[in-house]
C-alpha cells in the first residue's frame, strides 16, 4: 500500500510540474506584413488575421506597383494602385511549432487604370478594369520570438479568375513578418 501511495504521489508531483504549461490556446489574433512579387506586380500587404487551431483567415489592404503591362505593350498603365487582400492559410500539425509549414490561398483585388493608344480618333481611350489576382502557394513560418514569426513561400496563380482559372499563369513568391497578440 505504501508503494502504491508513493507511486501515486510521484505521478501527481510530476503532473503538477509538467502540467502547468499544458493549456492549449486554440485561437489567436495577429497582424502581418507581406511583400509579394507576382511576376508583373509587387504587393505590399498589411493584414489582420485570425487563427483557430490550424486554420488562419486574413483580410487587409494592399498597395501594388505594376511593373509590366497586362495587355498590349503600347498601353500606358498607372504604376501604383490600392486594393483589398484576403486569404486562407492552413498550418500542418507540428509538435515543436518553431517551424510551421503551411498551404496558402491568397486573393488580391484592385483596379488597374490604363490608356489605350489608337492610330485614329479617338487617339487615346482611358480604361479602368478590376483585377482579381489569386495564388496558391506553400510556405514555412519560423518563430523567432514567442510572439514574432517570419515566413516565406512560393507558388503560382492567375489574373482575372477565381479559384485558379488560368487566364494568365503567374509565378508568385513572398516574405513577411507577423506579430501574434
Amino acid at each position: 500500500m505504501k508503494i502504491f501511495k508513493l507511486i501515486l504521489s510521484l505521478f501527481l508531483f510530476v503532473n503538477i510540474l509538467y502540467g502547468q504549461d499544458s493549456i492549449i490556446k486554440y485561437s489567436n489574433f495577429s497582424i502581418r506584413y507581406s511583400f509579394y512579387y507576382n511576376y508583373k506586380i509587387i504587393h505590399h500587404i498589411p493584414v489582420f488575421s485570425f487563427e483557430y487551431k490550424d486554420h488562419n483567415i486574413y483580410i487587409g489592404s494592399q498597395y501594388s506597383s505594376i511593373l509590366l503591362p497586362f495587355g498590349d505593350e503600347g498601353d500606358s498603365y498607372e504604376k501604383n494602385t490600392k486594393g483589398l487582400n484576403l486569404g486562407y492559410r492552413y498550418y500542418f500539425r507540428n509538435q515543436k511549432k518553431l517551424l510551421r509549414p503551411f498551404l496558402q490561398y491568397n486573393f488580391s483585388i484592385y483596379y488597374v487604370k490604363y490608356n489605350e493608344i489608337k492610330l485614329g480618333p479617338p487617339y487615346r481611350i482611358e480604361h479602368k478594369a478590376l483585377a482579381i489576382e489569386n495564388t496558391a502557394s506553400i510556405g514555412i513560418a519560423y518563430k523567432i520570438l514567442p510572439k514574432l514569426n517570419i515566413f516565406s513561400g512560393a507558388g503560382f496563380g492567375s489574373y482575372d479568375g477565381f479559384f485558379l482559372m488560368l487566364y494568365a499563369f503567374i509565378p508568385s513568391s513572398y516574405i513577411g513578418i507577423e506579430y501574434n497578440f
